[in-house]
This record gives C-alpha cells, structure tokens and sequence, in this order.
C-alpha cells in the first residue's frame, strides 16, 4: 500500500512540475527593423512600453537605419538568415518579399475580416495571391505648398475644393504670375527624382495599364516632357531640382525663392518650422487628362519568415496598428491606413491640419494608374532610368524622341529583371 502511496505522490509532483513549466512562458525579444523620421522614436517608445506593460513575457527592440541605409542593411540580414522578426519596409516593397518567400503569410493569423478596416489601395499591395504580407500602417500623399504673400501680390486664388483644382495650364499660368510678381522661380516640384506621378496625370507612366510594357511613348506624356523642358529653359522653374534631394527645393521655397511647390505631406513640419519671413498655404496638386497622378506612399510592417516568435510578432503588430496608436502616430501628418479613422481623426497641430485637410481629400482621387506604377517590379530603378534618361533632353543635349526610346527599352529592361 505504501509503495503504491509513494507513486501516486511522485506522478503528481511530476504532474505539477510539468504543467507549471508549460504554463509560465518563456520571455521573448522581438527585433523590430525601420527607419524613423520627426518624432517617431518618442512614439514607438511610447506604444512599445504599453505593450510591453500589457506583455510583460514579451520585449520589443528596435533596430534603426537612416532610409537610404534601411534596405541593403535588410537583404544583408536577409541573405544571412539573421532576418529581423519584424521590417518595417513600404506598399511598392511588399511584393518582393512575397515574391522571394522572406514575409510571413499573416491572413491566417489575424480574424478574417481584419483587413477590412485598410484602404483597398493599400490592401492590393499587401493581399497577394490570397496572402497577406504586412499590415498596413499608414499611407500619405503629394500636396502643393505655396508662398501666400506672393500669392496675393500676384492676384491668384488657390483652389479649396478638390474639384476646383488646376490643371497644368493653370500651374504654368500661375507660374508665370508668381515669378512676375517677385519669386526667383514660379514653382518646382512635379518631375522631381524621376517619380511617376506627373506622366500618370498626363495619360501615361512608367508601364501600361496592365503592367506588362513600357508606356512613356504617349501623346501626352510627350507633351508634358515638352512643357516641362519649357519652364526648365525659361528658368520658371530650377533644373537643379530634378536630380538634387528632393528637400532641397523645399529649402529654396522656405527662403522665398520659389512660389509654389509640388511636395510631400511630409514637408509640413519643415514648413512649420523652416518658413519665417511669409504665411504658407496648402492646395491640391494639378490634374491632367489621366487625372490626378498624386504619390500614393507610406509604410507597412512585414513578419519574416526567419523569425522564431510569429505569434508574439503578430501580437506586436495587432498592438501597434489598433486606432489610438495609428492616431498617435499620424497626428505628425500622415493619413491613417484605417478607413474609419482618416475620416475622424481630429490633428492638434494647426499646421498639420492645415494640410491634412487638403491631403485626406486629395487622397481619394488618387488615379488608379497610380497603384499600376507602384506594383511595377523595380520600381525605383525606374526612378532611376528616368533621371539619367531624360536629364540628357532637358538640358538640350538630345532630342524628345530619341531620349524616351532610350527610357522605354531601358524601362522593359528593368522588368525583366
């Protein structure tokens, strides 16, 4: 009897051992990979305490690049099998690393209608092929900023409605009466860094409507080449613009130099803090006849399929995106990935305000050819291509037809890749 006692005894003290071992989990560090602009490092410190207060078995590290360093740091920790768990990386990106098997499919990990709450734009870069591959985490756009003073000397009148907004008639229009009126140049901003957006407004793009071939060769895409090259050579607007970094003509307009800029809702804090001698306003970018060729940007947060805690991962980014984090993070001038909260979102920063309601409006009109562009394989080498291509005829050095052929073959190059 008592030996029978005894093993009871022993196989309910190893019964308890067991399960206390498997109840009480272990504490995991998760990586978490990205660049930060403004105030981003105070608030990701801040949503990561409560998280980590809410999860106390679970640690988040932040491991941070400037943007320019971010990915080729990622394909080296990729290439390595050292991937971080989590990368924060953009829409555009998204496919490449479904593409190359280094993002977690999340849509089973999340409840089926969670995805529902995005913007379907945002969602056709994320949901390939039935899977998931980031959780949107906000978006953002081009608006146009411009120097009132000059404005009023001038005698225009910026549109406030989205349906009122110019064409480019009306940009080379004001232009002209901005620098007339005192500006060194009438405006900058629409070709710079060889982005897409201002041959999509002019009824072309980098590639076609369905993806599959050049399409720069247009009617009137090569017309607004040959506008463009005109406001170049009649000095209204700086030529150094279209290679420099893009924040350089931001500073041009922040000293007085330029009238009216094309730029990013990102610019608002630099504006903000930046532009001392005039008042600023913000209106909407020109449309053409492909419509309004507006930036469709912002970031997304990806699982690699090299991390050991995707659960914890999943739980992390669940967190991070709900609505009073994403509002805490756009109140910087971003427009939320969640439908619901872009349209009540309330920003505290008068001159975040001042331009998110020109942006969240804007945003909807956004042409569909846009979200064609940004799925292109290779994008910024697009971006590329079109700067060292077309640089050559606004400086004179070639003619129209020949740079665009050189753009279109160099562009069905880079879509084999």
């Amino acid at each position: 009897m008592k030996k029978w006692v005894w093993v009871i005894l022993v196989i309910l003290l190893a019964s308890f051992s067991w399960a206390g071992g498997q109840v009480e989990p272990e504490e995991v560090t998760l990586e978490w990979m990205q660049w930060m602009y403004g105030d981003d490092a105070k608030i990701y410190a801040g949503v990561i305490d409560e998280f980590q207060a809410a999860n106390p078995k679970i640690k988040v590290s932040i491991t941070e690049f400037s943007y320019s360093d971010h990915y080729s740091n990622l394909e080296v920790r990729m290439a390595g099998d050292n991937a971080p768990d989590i990368f924060r990386n953009e829409y555009g990106f998204v496919m490449r690393y479904e593409k190359n098997d280094q993002a977690v499919d999340l849509k089973p990990h999340f409840p089926a209608n969670y995805w529902n709450r995005f913007w379907p734009k945002l969602m056709e870069f994320c949901d390939i092929g039935g899977g998931v591959y980031g959780v949107p985490q906000m978006t953002d756009t081009t608006v146009v900023f411009y120097n009132k003073d000059l404005f009023k000397k001038a005698g225009v009148t910026a549109p406030t409605r989205v349906q009122d907004a110019w064409d480019w008639d009306d940009w080379e229009s004001i232009g002209r009466k901005l620098k007339a009126a005192g500006a060194k140049y009438g405006m900058a901003g629409a070709t710079y860094g060889g982005t897409c957006w201002y041959y999509v407004s002019w009824g072309g793009g980098f590639v076609s409507p369905d993806g599959s071939k050049p399409y720069m060769n247009q009617p009137g895409v090569l017309e607004g080449l040959k506008r463009q090259k005109k406001w170049f050579d009649e000095e209204l607007e700086p030529i150094s613009t279209l290679w420099q970094n893009p924040d350089n003509f931001e500073v041009m307009f922040s000293q007085g130099l330029i009238g009216m800029v094309w730029s990013g809702i990102w610019m608002t804090t630099f504006m903000d803090q930046n532009v001392k001698d005039f008042d600023w306003g913000v209106t909407f970018c020109p449309g053409g006849p492909g419509g309004f060729g507006l930036h469709l940007g912002g970031c997304v947060n990806s699982i690699s399929n090299q991390s050991d805690h995707v659960e914890e991962a999943v739980k992390f980014l669940e967190y991070f995106t709900r609505e009073k984090s994403m509002d805490t993070f756009c109140q910087q001038g971003y427009i939320p990935a969640d439908v619901d909260l872009a349209g009540s979102i309330v920003y505290k920063n008068p001159a975040v305000a001042k331009t998110m309601k020109v942006a969240n409006e804007a945003y909807g009109e956004i042409s569909p050819m846009i979200v064609t562009q940004y799925k292109a394989p290779n994008l910024f080498s697009m971006y590329q291509a079109t700067m060292e291509d077309l640089g050559p005829y606004f400086l004179g050095q070639v003619g129209l037809n020949e740079a665009v052929a050189k753009l279109e073959k160099d562009i069905a190059d880079i879509m084999k890749q």
